[in-house]
C-alpha cells in the first residue's frame, strides 16, 4: 500500500471511532433502572438518600407540599429512583426559554411474596443545571452511561447485566448525588391513583421557598383527574375467584389490576388472568374482542376546554368506533402530533392525553386508522412495551408492575435529545405539509447547545398546537 493510502486509511478508521464515540443512544438519554432480582432495596436511592450538600435529595416538605390523596401506596418512604432523563433543552408552550435538566423518576416499590413490583404511581424531580454546571455533569454522565447507540430504548443494558452491586452503579449513583441536591429542584410532578381505577396529575414549580402549581394547558386547572367507568364485558376465562364474589363480578370491568388480587395475596399474572393475551404485543392478533381492558370509558375532571377526537375516544371508544371513518384518521393525526416532541411540550398538551396517547394509538390500529403523521427519526423507534395497548396502562415511563414501560412520546423524546446531543439536525416529520406546517422545537433545530438560556424557536399557533385537526 502507498504512502498515501495509509493516510487514507487511518483517515478513515479515526473518523469512524470518532463518530461513534460521539454518537448517543436513546438509553443514554433515557436510564430505565432494573427492579432488583431480590427483595433487597438498599442499594436504590431514595428520596431522602443525602446529596453533596447533606440535604436529602426530595426533601419531606416538598413531597408534603403536595395536597393529601386516596392513593395508600403514595407514602415518602416507598419511593426509590426508577429512571433518570437528561434533557438538554427543556421547552415549554411558545416560550424560548431554554432549560437543561436533569429529570428523576420515582415509584413506590413493594415486596410481595419475594418480589420487588411497581405501584401505579410516580412522581418526578426536575433538577435545572447552569450552562457550565450542565458541561460538568455531561462529561461526566458521558462517561458512565454509554450504550450502543443502536440499541432501541430498554432497561439499561449494562444495569440489567451488572444488577446494582456491578461497577456502573455505584459510579452512576454517586454523579447524580452529587449533582441533584435540593438547591437545583425547580419542579415536581406527580401521578397518584386513587379507589384502583382513577389516576389524578398534578404538580408545582419550585423557586427558592415558593412553590407555585402548575397549569395544565387547555385546562384553566392545577389538576387533572381520569376515572373509568365500569362497562361490564363478558370474559369467561377468569375464574371468579380473581375477581370477586358477586355474579357480576366475573366479567372484566374497566379497572386497574389491583381490584382482581385476591385480599392479602399478590395479584396473579396478568397474562395468568387474561390468556388471551402473550407478553408480546406483535402476537396479540384479535385484540378487539378479549375485554374491555381494552376499551376505553372514563371521566375527565375538568373536561378540556375544546373537545378533541381523543378526549372523545377516552371519554367512550366504543360509542366513537360508530362515527365516520374520518374520525378515525383525525384522532390518529391528533396522537402522532402528541407523540412528536417537534410539535408538541409539555406546554402544549394536557397531562391525560400525553399519557393515554400510546394506549389510543393501539387502539386506532386496531380500529384500521392510518399512521400518516409519526415523528421519524434515524434512531431505533421500536417499542417493545409489553402491555402498550391497555386502556389502563397510564404510565409514560417506568414500571407497569414489574414490566417495563415506555410511551412512544418517551421514545421520540429520546431520539430527539440523542441527536441534539450529537450535533445532528433531526429528520423532518412525516406530516404533509398540506395537513400541518412542522414546528421548529430546539431539539430538532439547533446544531449545538446553545451558550445562554434563550434560543431563537419557531412555533406553531398554540391553538392549532393544541388541537390539531379541530
Amino acid at each position: 500500500m502507498s504512502f498515501w493510502g495509509s493516510i487514507i486509511v487511518l483517515f478513515l478508521i479515526a473518523t469512524s471511532s470518532y463518530a461513534r464515540a460521539t454518537e448517543w443512544g436513546l438509553n443514554d438519554v433515557t436510564v430505565l433502572l432494573p427492579l432488583p432480582k431480590n427483595t433487597d432495596l438498599s442499594p436504590m436511592i431514595r428520596f431522602d438518600s443525602a446529596t453533596r450538600s447533606g440535604d436529602p435529595l426530595v426533601p419531606h416538605s416538598v413531597f408534603d407540599h403536595l395536597p393529601p390523596t386516596e392513593d395508600p401506596n403514595f407514602k415518602y418512604s416507598d419511593f426509590r429512583l426508577v429512571g433518570i432523563r437528561v434533557d438538554p433543552c427543556f421547552t415549554e408552550g411558545s416560550s424560548r426559554l431554554c432549560r437543561k435538566q436533569v429529570r428523576l423518576i420515582w415509584q413506590p416499590l413493594k415486596n410481595e411474596q419475594g418480589l420487588i413490583v411497581a405501584k401505579d404511581s410516580a412522581m418526578h424531580a426536575f433538577y435545572t443545571f447552569s450552562d457550565r454546571d450542565w458541561e460538568s455533569f455531561m462529561k461526566s454522565w458521558r462517561i458512565l452511561s454509554k450504550t450502543n447507540p443502536n440499541l432501541s430504548l430498554q432497561v439499561h443494558p449494562t444495569l440489567a447485566k451488572e444488577g446494582y452491586n456491578g461497577a456502573l452503579w455505584p459510579e452512576m449513583k454517586e454523579l447524580i448525588l452529587k449533582v441533584c441536591d435540593s438547591s437545583r429542584l425547580t419542579r415536581v410532578t406527580a401521578m397518584r391513583t386513587s379507589n384502583e381505577n382513577s389516576w389524578e396529575f398534578l404538580g408545582f414549580d419550585l423557586d427558592g421557598n415558593t412553590k407555585t402549581p402548575i397549569q395544565i394547558p387547555g385546562l384553566g386547572s392545577t389538576k387533572q383527574t381520569y376515572s373509568l367507568v365500569n362497562r361490564i364485558e363478558s370474559c369467561p376465562n377468569i375464574p371468579e375467584n380473581r375477581v370477586g364474589s358477586s355474579p357480576a363480578s366475573t366479567n372484566v370491568v374497566g379497572g386497574t389490576m389491583p381490584v382482581m388480587r385476591n385480599r392479602g395475596q399478590r395479584a396473579p399474572s396478568f397474562y395468568q388472568v387474561f390468556p388471551q393475551l402473550t407478553s408480546s404485543p406483535q402476537k396479540n392478533t384479535n385484540l378487539a374482542s378479549t375485554s374491555s381492558i381494552l376499551e376505553f370509558s372514563g371521566q375527565t375532571s375538568p373536561p378540556p376546554n375544546t373537545e378533541t377526537t381523543l378526549s372523545s375516544l377516552i371519554a367512550d371508544s366504543v360509542k366513537f368506533a360508530k362515527t365516520p371513518s374520518s374520525n378515525a384518521n383525525q384522532l390518529m393525526r391528533e396522537v402522532a402530533s402528541i407523540e412528536n416532541p417537534r410539535m408538541h411540550n409539555p406546554g402544549t398538551i394536557d397531562c391525560l392525553r400525553c399519557h393515554l396517547a400510546q394506549a389510543a394509538e393501539s387502539w386506532g390500529i386496531r380500529d384500521g386508522a392510518m399512521k400518516n403523521f409519526q415523528f421519524s427519526s434515524q434512531k431505533p423507534l421500536q417499542n417493545n412495551s409489553p402491555k402498550i395497548q391497555l386502556s389502563n396502562q397510564v404510565r409514560a415511563f417506568g414500571y407497569f408492575d414489574r414490566d417495563p414501560v415506555f410511551s412512544q412520546r418517551v421514545i421520540n423524546e429520546s431520539a430527539a435529545v440523542a441527536e441534539y446531543l450529537e450535533g445532528m439536525r433531526a429528520s423532518e416529520s412525516r406530516v404533509p405539509a398540506s395537513e400541518a406546517t412542522p414546528t421548529q422545537n430546539p431539539l430538532t433545530k439547533a446544531a449545538s447547545p446553545p451558550t445562554e438560556t434563550k434560543v431563537k424557536v419557531d412555533y406553531l399557533d398554540v391553538g392549532e398546537l393544541v388541537f390539531p385537526g379541530n
